[in-house]
């Protein structure tokens, strides 16, 4: 969107002519902001964000595999945490099931 500023001079014919090339333009700004509203296409980009960020997460976590199986130290440890964090929301979540 432009904030420019339009000059309307000439004859009445011209001058509708260009009103008619003003409206266009505008009719086309509405309507590409409509489309960039509609829930259809708000929801596409959070799932394209969503997707994106489980490729990143994947990729990191197979890095730190990788990295762990070659001997990493500091990526051995990451996983070991990993583990011990899921057991233990494991364990909450079926402690708070069967209290």
């Amino acid at each position: 969107m432009s904030k420019e500023l339009y000059e309307v001079s000439g004859s009445p014919a011209e001058i509708e002519k260009q009103l008619e090339a003003i409206r266009q333009e505008m009719a086309q700004t509405v309507n590409d902001l409509s489309d960039r509203v509609k829930p259809a296409a708000l929801a596409e980009g959070a799932k394209a964000a969503a997707n994106e960020k489980v490729a990143n997460v994947k990729a990191t976590v197979n890095s730190t595999v990788e990295g762990a199986k070659a001997g990493d130290r500091v990526a051995q440890r990451n996983l070991a945490i990993a583990g011990a964090a899921t057991v233990a929301v494991v364990g909450l979540i079926a402690w708070r099931i069967f209290r």
